[in-house]
């Protein structure tokens, strides 16, 4: 868990029974396999998200067939290799940061209360 989620515990708040967390863990994952390639972050986020993975991409998957799918490693993310996150993703994950951040302070709210 990260550093700012241990210190928020200390003040009893659990970021982790957010709604919007296990959203907000997997862009986590996205964002260290983009940094870092194969590793531990890509086989988690291989678990739960085996579709950002898949080859070709998810907008070329629907006129191949399914023989051409396959599964790869993560060389070289940041070239837009290996790793294919959609804009439907994209605008997944602002929507659900902006969640976070109201439900962080819907929280410090109650909190001062």
């Amino acid at each position: 868990m990260c550093k700012v989620a241990e210190l928020l515990r200390k003040s009893d708040i659990d970021i982790t029974s957010f709604s919007s967390w296990s959203k907000i863990d997997e862009l986590r994952l996205v964002a260290n396999t983009v940094k870092h390639a194969d590793g531990d972050s890509a086989d988690k986020l291989r678990c739960c998200r085996p579709d950002l993975f898949t080859f070709p991409d998810p907008v070329s998957k629907s006129i191949l067939p399914d023989q051409f799918i396959i599964l790869r490693q993560v060389f070289q993310p940041l070239t837009g290799k290996d790793l294919f996150v959609t804009v439907s993703d994209l605008s997944s994950y602002v929507d659900v940061i902006k969640q976070f951040w109201f439900e962080l302070a819907n929280t410090l709210e109650k909190i001062e209360e």
